[in-house]
């Protein structure tokens, strides 16, 4: 399950991201599960949906329950997830994906927002594992 976090890990065979970036691309790559089919996008979300599930179940039970724990494994905690070389393009699609939904969102909101702080944090926080998962001139598969 989730660790503390000590920063962005991206090694050989394994990614280790913070919870809340990894909910949101989980989230993303439901969203278009079925519509995709049998893609490669869809061996990373079968690779990743056991660790998921018990995340999003703590993360529920937590919701209803405390909601400074669930803050905190959100924001305090990572995963550390199989990667194969071979998914590091889908993964940064995907990311790519939510980084452009939350710039829609971000760009609807009509104030300064405590909301939109956070969403602009998250957008610049996912374009960085965006680099380091694929850098600059780095193949997007």
């Amino acid at each position: 399950m989730a660790t503390r976090r000590h920063g962005i890990r991206v090694s050989a065979g394994e990614v280790c991201l913070d919870v809340w970036q990894f909910v949101r691309i989980m989230v993303r790559l439901e969203e278009t599960a079925e519509v995709r089919g049998t893609r490669s996008r869809d061996r990373l979300y079968r690779a990743w949906r056991a660790p998921w599930d018990e995340i999003d179940r703590e993360l529920a039970r937590l919701g209803k329950s405390d909601a400074g724990a669930f803050a905190d494994l959100m924001m305090d905690h990572g995963v550390v997830l199989p990667f194969p070389e071979n998914q590091k393009g889908q993964l940064g699609q995907t990311i790519d994906e939510v980084i452009a939904q939350l710039s829609k969102t971000i760009a609807v909101e009509e104030e300064d927002t405590e909301r939109r702080h956070h969403l602009r944090f998250e957008r610049a926080e996912l374009g960085k594992l965006r680099k380091r998962i694929v850098p600059v001139g780095g193949s997007r598969e």
